[in-house]
């Protein structure tokens, strides 16, 4: 039995946003991301956590989901609220 490797879709090393290759381009989209912690949250760092927001344009304290879509049973904050799977892919 032989083994396929798969193409990658991108080269690495080609020069995509900002001059910078795409694998820089990689590492400054997760810096990014990481870096404000009301989009994602790292726990025991191997989980993601991501809260579920009413909107994707805003992530202040007040676009978190809560009542009827969000019955936590505690207080909506960055600490307690809701995550919906699909909004990491997103």
């Amino acid at each position: 039995m032989s083994v396929v490797l798969a193409t990658p879709l991108l080269n690495a090393n080609d020069i995509g946003f900002n001059g910078q290759t795409r694998d820089n381009n990689y590492d400054t989209f997760i810096d990014a991301y990481f870096s404000n912690g009301n989009v994602v949250t790292s726990i025991n760092n191997s989980l993601l956590w991501v809260p579920w927001f009413k909107t994707s344009s805003s992530s202040q304290i007040t676009d978190l989901q809560d009542g009827a879509n969000c019955n936590s049973g505690q207080i909506i904050d960055f600490t307690h609220n809701c995550m919906v799977i699909d909004e990491f892919s997103n």
